[in-house]
């Protein structure tokens, strides 16, 4: 990271796949050590640049020390620019406010974020936002029971305070760190008094925010014989005896209301399979954070007629009215709300819901690797021409494989070479 004089001081020259590296052992522990140390704004800036150290190329000349100058202007300038405000559209209805940090800002976080995961890992239970655990990790738990039982915590972000979070940071004994150093972090990391909705850290320090409703959720699932886990504010019990008692969800509310939360009574939901109640059979739909759990891990049916009519649509049309298509439903779905109402490549959204099916069956799932095959085939319909070609290898002499075969099965790019 360049820091230059004036307004902008904090312009990222290199790509922020770096940021995104994960610390090794050695060096989160070294990390942790020195920030559980630092006792003043000096010490911690330290422990930003040595994050930085570690997750930069060596060879970057352009690098330069994060400084005390930059992480004051950050604590005290800030202004109205500091954050971006949107809206997304939930699909229970209503809107996401989204309140995202600008580049300078998110790159500090960044690197803090860095820091919180060396810091202290989740208990086993809590699945959101953690390296190596999913949506499908989490789901995987409740498979195959006969109860499941869905909460959800309203607000979860904004109901987390700057002064709740000061107080976790210095004050939780996994954590500990110094008090100052927690305001710090804790200034860096609210808006307007309370975690933000789009921040990276806010995740991470949502988690942390969370150790002791977790460990509660943790000690009365082993009284009660059940399975408790969490995936941000999404919370999930199951069982094979029944939850379904008042009693139960009396208990598990005071503790959620205990800890500073408020429950979202809108999308409570119990799914029963293979019960009998009142001399009736219930065999309903169970879902976990999107995924059926009835009896595996797995995509709902929807899902997967969905993907087979664009595959079809793109096979029998070709590639111009399948985009067409694509771009209607799309639309429909209001999903482009997300993307400022610009619309995805056909190729692109077929190709990450294919790797969604592998991520939740894997990848030896039969569907999947039909899925893939048409995929391929469809994107390498096009006859590539000896510059067409030799342009690929270049670009996996420059960049990687992995860059080369994107370039190779992507029929937006193969499109763009034929009329460049």
């Amino acid at each position: 990271m360049l820091f230059v004089a004036g307004r902008d001081f904090c312009q990222p020259l290199f790509k922020e796949k770096y940021i995104m590296k994960h610390l090794s052992k050695y060096e989160q522990e070294l990390v942790a050590l020195k920030l559980r140390e630092a006792t003043s704004l000096y010490d911690f800036v330290d422990v930003l640049n040595q994050v930085q150290n570690f997750i930069l190329p060596k060879t970057d000349s352009n690098v330069k020390a994060i400084t005390i100058q930059v992480i004051n202007y950050l604590l005290y300038a800030k202004n109205g620019k500091a954050y971006k405000y949107s809206e997304i559209p939930k699909k229970s209805g209503g809107v996401r406010k989204i309140i995202a940090p600008n580049k300078r800002l998110r790159y500090i976080q960044r690197l803090i974020n860095q820091c919180l995961h060396a810091l202290y890992y989740p208990m086993p239970q809590a699945h959101g936002f953690v390296p190596e655990r999913s949506i499908v990790s989490n789901a995987r738990l409740h498979t195959n029971k006969k109860y499941v039982y869905n909460l959800d915590l309203s607000d979860f972000f904004p109901s987390i305070s700057f002064h709740r979070l000061k107080a976790v940071l210095c004050k939780v004994k996994q954590i500990g760190i110094n008090q100052k150093v927690a305001h710090i972090v804790a200034n860096l990391c609210c808006h307007e008094g309370v975690l933000p909705q789009g921040a990276p850290t806010s995740p991470t320090l949502s988690n942390f925010v969370c150790i002791a409703l977790d460990k509660k959720m943790y000690y009365l699932s082993k009284e009660g014989d059940f399975t408790y886990s969490r995936y941000a504010d999404d919370i999930t019990f199951s069982s094979n005896n029944d939850i379904s008692k008042v009693e139960f969800k009396s208990l598990v509310a005071g503790i959620i209301v205990d800890e500073g939360f408020q429950l979202n009574k809108k999308k409570e939901r119990l799914q029963m399979n293979n019960v009998i109640k009142s001399g009736k059979l219930y065999r309903q739909h169970q879902e976990v954070t999107g995924i059926v759990v009835n009896e595996k891990v797995n995509v709902n049916k929807k899902y997967i007629r969905n993907l087979e009519a664009t595959l079809f649509n793109w096979e029998t049309y070709g590639y111009d009215i399948a985009s067409l298509l694509h771009e209607h439903f799309y639309k429909f779905s209001k999903g482009s709300d997300r993307y400022d109402g610009a619309i995805p490549a056909i190729e692109d959204v077929i190709m990450g819901r294919i790797e969604y099916l592998s991520m939740v069956r894997g990848k030896d799932d039969s569907k999947y690797q039909l899925f893939k095959i048409r995929y391929n085939t469809l994107c390498m319909k096009e006859a590539y021409t000896e510059k067409e070609m030799l342009n690929v290898l270049d670009v996996w002499n420059k960049d990687g494989l992995n860059a080369a075969m994107k370039k190779f099965y992507d029929k937006r790019n193969l499109l763009n070479l034929k009329t460049n």
